[in-house]
């Protein structure tokens, strides 16, 4: 049962205070609320895309996480994060998983000539990647050995 309560930093609150049940987060609503933010104030980035069609736009290194936790419990194969801002819709990043737990990761910037791919150890440092890849967080290239993929 839940006891109302009053806020400070509202004058006319009515909000209740939940029961310790409801404070037990579920993936679904780290998504739901990664969602209702992402829509908010702002033009979308980027998308992430699960194969079991969770969408989350503009994710953050968190959400993109729980994404990677759902691959390595078989809940999903693979990810693909799309930039949204180029029409062409060429440039993204995607990763699956390998039956021995490594990853294989891919980036495309434009046209075929620049899709470059890896393999890396785990789901960790796919997901660093990835992350580096879609927040352009300095010296991801440079982590991994690349190679062009050939299509």
């Amino acid at each position: 049962m839940t006891q109302p309560y009053y806020d400070a930093s509202s004058p006319h609150s009515t909000t209740t205070a939940p029961d310790s049940s409801q404070y037990r987060a579920t993936k679904d609503t780290v998504y739901r609320f990664a969602d209702t933010i992402a829509g908010m104030d702002r033009g979308l980035t980027l998308r992430a895309t699960a194969e079991s069609g969770d969408t989350i736009d503009d994710p953050s290194e968190d959400a993109l996480f729980l994404m990677f936790e759902d691959i390595e419990a078989g809940e999903s194969s693979f990810l693909i994060v799309d930039r949204l801002a180029d029409p062409s819709g060429q440039v993204y990043a995607q990763t699956s998983r390998n039956p021995d737990g490594s990853y294989i990761v891919e980036y495309r910037d434009g046209g075929p000539e620049r899709h470059y791919g890896t393999v890396v150890s785990d789901m960790r440092s796919a997901h660093s990647l990835v992350t580096g890849w879609a927040f352009d967080l300095p010296g991801w290239r440079d982590s991994a050995r690349w190679r062009s993929v050939e299509t």
